[in-house]
């Protein structure tokens, strides 16, 4: 198996988001995010992340600053393989790998969606997005099982809009 073959949750942001005019409360100046949210400064994410584990301004600098899905999939990917059987397992290990490999320290329930997402993947889509994670198949089978909408539901963050949902 390919380094992040297993859960890369890169997948879940592929294309997550618009041009940067698309998100409100733009400000002069503002620097744009990093990571998943490449598109968005840190003004409009905050903008349009009013609810869910992610919305606290900590755990915001983080996502913008970060690219917490790269780092859950790192993370995601060994403590699957070491705890294949249990999910319970898997979300704490994912969890505390990411903890360790961040500066900022977000809260533990935006990590938790990071990690429920893994666990997520590995429930419904092991087979599929294990040998190609980038595959149509494996992000058509993460957003058939759910696996998106959960994530999304748990940050708050924005999900991607229809016309951007594949790649």
């Amino acid at each position: 198996m390919r380094r992040h073959s297993l859960l890369s949750l890169c997948l879940l942001f592929a294309a997550c988001g618009g041009e940067v005019d698309d998100y409100p409360g733009a400000v002069p100046g503002d620097q744009r995010c990093g990571g998943s949210f490449a598109r968005a400064t840190r003004t409009q994410l905050g903008a349009v992340t009013t609810h869910g584990a992610c919305a606290n301004e900590i755990s915001l600098d983080v996502v913008c600053e970060t690219d917490l899905a790269a780092t859950a999939a790192v993370c995601g990917q060994p403590c699957a393989l070491q705890n294949l059987s249990d999910d319970a397992a898997i979300k704490s290990c994912t969890t505390r790998c990411m903890q360790q490999q961040l500066t900022l320290d977000p809260s533990e329930a935006c990590l938790d969606c990071f990690s429920d997402s893994v666990v997520c993947t590995k429930q419904h889509c092991l087979a599929i997005c294990s040998t190609d994670p980038s595959s149509g198949a494996c992000t058509q089978c993460q957003a058939v099982n759910g696996c998106f909408t959960a994530f999304f539901t748990c940050t708050g963050l924005p999900a991607p809009q229809p016309a951007d949902a594949g790649p």
